[in-house]
């Protein structure tokens, strides 16, 4: 005779999430927030804090509710698009950053100038239409590439969920680059091979990306 014992399967408690998990979780936000500006033509960037009579920046819940009524309404009466990053001020407030579309807010020239990573040095606006504190927006400029570096780094800086997801976006962007295909020999390609981890592939890329930090 054979004893066959019942082995119960007891599911562990949640707990925190593992450094790890959080990791492939931050990586894959920084990656789909990359695709969304790399695959839409975003024409400012808006940095909005919040005036502390009107609005209590510390006030996650808050915040959320105001900055999200501003977009919705934006999104259905003026056809906004969005990405969007909140981030902590080292006072503990919150403040937001984002990239729009054109032809959306009512911009109105502060008088300064930024200097700008290409050397050039460009007018700073404000942004008439954000009513609850300051704002500033500069018009993009050079490729989608460092626009794209640029946002994400906020999500990278910080790594935290302010407003329950490291980012915001509006549904009407386009969220996949286009696909084409090319029935090509594999071998024929002149260029570097690259080997892809835990997978056993090998892939070779038509178009290199060049990123300058």
């Amino acid at each position: 005779r054979y004893h066959v014992s019942k082995i119960r399967h007891i599911s562990k408690p949640r707990g925190e999430p593992s450094e790890l998990s959080k990791e492939h979780a931050l990586q894959r936000a920084h990656d789909k927030l990359f695709d969304l500006v790399y695959c839409n033509d975003f024409k400012w960037f808006l940095s909005i804090t919040f005036n502390p009579k009107e609005v209590d920046s510390y006030d996650v819940k808050l915040v959320m509710k105001k900055v999200n009524n501003w977009l919705q309404n934006l999104v259905a009466r003026k056809g906004l698009k969005y990405v969007l990053v909140p981030e902590y001020h080292k006072s503990g407030r919150i403040h937001c950053h984002l990239l729009c579309n054109d032809g959306v807010f009512h911009l109105v020239d502060s008088g300064k100038l930024t200097s700008c990573t290409d050397g050039r040095m460009r007018s700073v606006y404000n942004v008439k239409d954000w009513k609850y504190g300051f704002s500033t927006a500069i018009e993009t400029y050079g490729d989608l590439c460092a626009c794209a570096c640029y946002l994400t780094k906020y999500i990278t800086k910080q790594s935290n969920m302010i407003f329950g997801r490291y980012y915001w976006s509006s549904r009407n962007l386009v969220r996949e680059p286009e696909t084409v295909l090319h029935d090509t020999v594999y071998q024929d390609l002149e260029m570097p091979e690259f080997s892809v981890p835990k997978t056993g592939l090998k892939l070779k890329y038509l178009n290199e990306m060049r990123i300058e930090k």
